[in-house]
């Protein structure tokens, strides 16, 4: 579209994206970019774009800007910048431009998660109305927690948190510990089509939180795996249980079927 400058589009989730690929030595402020009919644009302060239309509002993402350097994703800082009443350009911070730059203007959210203390998300699940889940870690006793959860204060050294943000990034669904006196960390999450969430890991706690008729209601060994069924609002534990014998047992990875039954690796 520009000389060094090609311009990408791909699908991605259900939605439309595109890519600007500038090669080494290409200035980003040579794209510009048009709205026909639009009656005005703004740069909000969150940094989407708001292009007014006659009759609606047309709202285009933050722009993500970043270069891979040897394999690894290094972010650039971008915003747009009005370039007069429907025209915007790029904005681009420092980078390195003997290697490529990709600017991609799709960035439907990014957030913080976590309390005062060290926290660690470990796996990510979205369902299908695009709600996103959150399992970790967290040694927080302030980590961020909703009414009625079934755990809202941390019990032991690590705890696990299980979180479900609403699918613009701007809400707790729920957010909740589970855990016991000793230490606990997830590995994987899974969600169900009835949003239900499963969650493995690890546990050191004499006093995890297991549910009645579970498979293993004690800690077996130094420390053992646990399966975690979570309902659909986090209010309640479905089921809890460990699993492991006197060694130390690992659940690193979770899976569910369309019956509800579910499939557990990790190691002994």
């Amino acid at each position: 579209v520009y000389p060094g400058i090609n311009l990408v589009y791909y699908g991605n989730q259900g939605r439309l994206e595109y890519d600007f690929q500038l090669a080494p030595g290409t200035s980003p402020r040579v794209i510009a970019m048009g709205f026909e009919g639009a009656r005005g644009v703004e740069v909000r302060s969150t940094g989407e774009l708001s292009v007014r239309m006659t009759k609606r509002e047309v709202t285009v993402h933050k722009p993500l800007a970043y270069q891979l350097v040897r394999g690894v994703r290094r972010m650039v800082p971008a915003r747009f910048e009005s370039r007069g009443t429907a025209v915007v350009g790029f904005a681009v911070g420092p980078y390195d431009s003997s290697v490529p730059l990709i600017i991609d203007p799709v960035l439907t959210y990014s957030t913080y998660l976590g309390g005062s203390g060290v926290d660690q998300g470990k796996s990510v699940a979205v369902d299908a109305s695009g709600n996103v889940y959150v399992a970790g870690a967290t040694t927080s006793s302030d980590f961020p927690t909703t009414v009625g959860v079934v755990q809202d204060s941390l019990k032991g050294g690590n705890d696990v948190f299980v979180t479900k943000l609403d699918p613009n990034g701007g809400a707790l669904v729920y957010s909740t510990y589970v855990g016991g006196s000793g230490d606990e960390q997830a590995t994987h999450i899974a969600i169900d089509s009835a949003g239900n969430s499963y969650v493995t890991g690890v546990t050191s706690s004499t006093d995890f939180p297991t549910t009645p008729g579970a498979f293993q209601s004690s800690l077996g060994g130094s420390n053992d795996a646990f399966v975690v069924k979570l309902d659909l609002t986090g209010t309640a534990l479905t089921y809890s249980t460990y699993l492991g014998g006197s060694g130390l047992d690992v659940g690193n990875s979770i899976a569910v079927n369309s019956s509800g039954n579910v499939y557990l690796v990790g190691q002994t």
